[in-house]
């Protein structure tokens, strides 16, 4: 994402603040993305364009403010007509002390 292969229209959010678009999302300077509520149900959707290996997941949270992800879940599909599988890894992973990726 941050070398910008995907393209923004790619990049989609269950919702967002205008400035704070999906496309931002991407890690580095800028808004980055921020949905339009802070409810747990908001997600990103991030189309590849073909089947991909993800070797890793980085986050960033804002650094002016005291924003970040304390988890997230990691779903998938190869195909458009598939529905969403949930991705299981084998153990929990500690990202930080304020953060911890959960299945």
């Amino acid at each position: 994402m941050v070398s910008g292969l995907i393209p923004d229209f790619n990049i989609q959010a269950s919702s967002f603040r205008v400035g704070a678009e999906p496309w931002r999302a991407r890690l580095g300077p800028g808004a980055g993305w921020v949905p339009s509520t802070g409810h747990s149900t908001e997600y990103l959707v991030i189309d590849f364009g073909e089947p991909k290996v993800v070797t890793y997941i980085e986050i960033e949270g804002a650094r002016d403010d005291e924003r970040w992800l304390s988890f997230f879940l990691l779903d998938y599909k190869l195909d458009s007509n598939e529905p969403w599988k949930n991705y299981k890894r084998r153990y929990d992973v500690q990202v930080s002390d304020r953060a911890q990726i959960k299945s």
